[in-house]
């Protein structure tokens, strides 16, 4: 136990991992107006507006929370490996980190030649994941998007 240090606050102290924290925190408020909506038997249009105000309040208490926690120092910056992918040609001086860095954007070519005839149908399937959008087809849609960002 002595060789693995105490993780503590960091968590909530890394830039990196408050995304995917607001994201839950969302997702947990979007599940607790359907909660309520099964609850009060609201109507489509009543759901819609308490959807908006828990929405409003959400979003308030975050905006609350980031004033005063943010200027306090409290949360760190990016680190130096994140800055890397998204900043072009950061040097930070860890070989390891700059190697990232350094990568190209893939070419086209290169998805035609390894992904043969699926490289020629990925757009249908994307447009035909906007019909009858269901949670599994968003997923689709999030997925491809985020693959496609980082590949």
């Amino acid at each position: 136990a002595v060789q693995f240090p105490i993780v503590g606050w960091q968590p909530l102290q890394s830039m990196e991992q408050l995304g995917p924290l607001f994201v839950f925190l969302a997702l947990q408020l979007l599940e607790f107006s359907h909660t309520m909506k099964r609850r009060r038997n609201m109507s489509d249009r009543d759901f819609k507006e308490f959807l908006y105000k828990a929405s409003a309040v959400g979003v308030g208490v975050l905006a609350i929370i980031v004033t005063f926690v943010l200027p306090s120092g409290f949360i760190g910056p990016l680190s130096a490996r994140v800055r890397g992918l998204f900043v072009p040609h950061t040097r930070t001086g860890n070989p390891l980190v700059d190697s990232v860095a350094e990568h190209q954007a893939t070419p086209p070519e290169a998805y035609a030649r390894h992904f043969a005839l699926v490289f020629y149908t990925w757009l249908p399937g994307f447009v035909i994941c906007f019909r009858d959008k269901t949670d599994a087809k968003w997923f689709l849609i999030l997925y491809f998007l985020c693959a496609a960002y980082f590949s």
